[in-house]
């Protein structure tokens, strides 16, 4: 009804385009066609995934620069840097983290149009031209002819200055990309200007962490049905301890402003448009753990392949077990990990391309990994005793800085020592007393009680 009374006809609302949710029967409806009915989240305008046309997988590693530019001008859509110089300054170092880890990640998970959740992805205006390396130079050079058509004395020289006129070229980034490209999007984009030497080592920062930050959601994905929510907040924790290398102690005043939020940006808005099956295949698979760990990123190992929430609890405890029980069987004890690995292996699958579990058998495994991870706790919390004092013990004793003990801040293992206070002590305590022993029998003996048969 219009201002007059009048019955006017209203438009039309498509409530699907908000609401986003596929109502189920749950009355009656079959059982196999009920799907999860969680509202699909979908990123704000100015987080959107920006990619440059043009850009290679090959190429990633210098289009760092280029990304940041177009994530940051994607940021400040709706932003006027003169009239809200914080929120540039903000949006700034959110495009460093987010532009640094979308570029390596596009490189080293060779990603295409069919990764990707469209409704989150946009076009920078910048495209980058494509260069020519020298292997390409070598082999277009090797193609080309003596041009029969020249005088005899002619020939060779022609063919020398035709030959040298193919040359290296380096990939360059310009402005525009046809019809589409729009003015104020390059003005945006071309306004972030420089990285100084500051935002450089946080870029590098970054650019290590990007390749683990797509599996461990992944790994979160299956653990939690969700990307990064508190649950599975330690799943990430590890990368950030190992790069702290790289973060340096400029770290913590460079994200003052923006604090704990930069996790968000970086482990769930940054590869959050890539498309979470793909996320959840790739967590799952052996292959996948291989070559994350091949490139340094151990502390995703942990994670790694992907289980149920309800799993994680077997394989963190089998994990610290094992890393344990060498030093206990220097000390005498019997360590069998036969049940626990064997369970393990039957959940995550023994070898890449083994199919997974039937539903049913998942159900039943899952069961068996909860009562596992019920009678050893105490062990658990021993073990992990033993793995922490060692690491204290080789921290104090050595000049340099160790690598951070990951293995023992699971939560399942965190809770296991928690209700086991007194075991975690106890292991405390042997890992004390192993070294002590190994420094005693060293000293008179004068020899070493080891054998290593590889």
């Amino acid at each position: 009804m219009n201002n007059n009374g009048n019955n006017v006809a209203q438009p039309a609302v498509d409530f699907t385009k908000w609401i986003n949710v596929v109502v189920p029967n749950i009355r009656n409806g079959d059982i196999d066609l009920i799907t999860d009915m969680t509202p699909t989240q979908y990123l704000a305008d100015e987080y959107k995934w920006v990619s440059l046309r043009g850009a290679t997988h090959t190429t990633s590693e210098s289009l760092v620069h280029p990304y940041i530019m177009a994530q940051y001008g994607q940021l400040m859509l709706t932003t006027d840097a003169a009239a809200q110089p914080v929120v540039a300054a903000r949006n700034r170092k959110i495009a460093i983290i987010m532009g640094t880890i979308r570029c390596i990640v596009h490189g080293s998970f060779r990603l295409m149009e069919g990764d990707m959740t469209r409704a989150e992805c946009v076009r920078s205006g910048m495209t980058v031209q494509p260069g020519k390396d020298l292997e390409t130079v070598l082999a277009e050079r090797a193609t080309l002819r003596v041009n029969m058509a020249l005088p005899e004395a002619e020939r060779e020289a022609d063919l020398a200055t035709r030959r040298a006129a193919i040359v290296v070229i380096a990939p360059a980034v310009v402005a525009g990309n046809g019809a589409e490209t729009s003015a104020a999007q390059l003005a945006r984009e071309a306004a972030f200007g420089q990285l100084n030497p500051v935002e450089r080592k946080m870029a590098r920062a970054f650019a290590w962490m990007a390749p683990s930050i797509p599996l461990l959601q992944g790994a979160s994905l299956i653990h939690s049905g969700h990307h990064y929510i508190k649950t599975t907040y330690n799943m990430f924790d590890g990368v950030v301890r190992q790069s702290d290398f790289l973060r340096g102690a400029e770290f913590e005043t460079w994200i003052e402003d923006i604090k704990d939020s930069w996790k968000g940006y970086a482990f769930h808005d940054a590869t959050h448009p890539i498309v979470p099956d793909r996320k959840r295949e790739w967590a799952r698979l052996h292959s996948s753990a291989a070559r994350i760990e091949k490139a340094g990123h151990k502390a995703a190992i942990v994670r790694l392949p992907g289980l149920p929430a309800e799993c994680q609890g077997l394989k963190a405890g089998v994990a610290v077990i094992i890393k344990a029980k060498s030093a206990l069987e220097r000390l005498g004890a019997t360590i069998w990990t036969t049940r626990g690995v064997a369970l393990l292996a039957q959940l995550e699958g023994t070898s890449e391309g083994q199919d997974y579990l039937s539903d049913e058998d998942l159900a039943t495994k899952i069961v068996e990994s909860k009562l596992w991870y019920d009678e050893n706790q105490g062990h658990i919390s021993y073990c992990a005793g033993v793995v922490d004092g060692l690491h204290a013990e080789g921290s104090a004793a050595s000049d340099k800085k160790l690598p951070v003990e990951t293995t023992t801040k699971a939560l399942s293992v965190t809770k296991a020592i928690n209700n086991n206070i007194s075991m975690y002590t106890m292991g405390l305590s042997a890992a004390s007393s192993m070294m002590k022993l190994e420094k005693r029998r060293l000293e008179q003996d004068g020899k070493l009680e080891l054998i290593i048969s590889v």
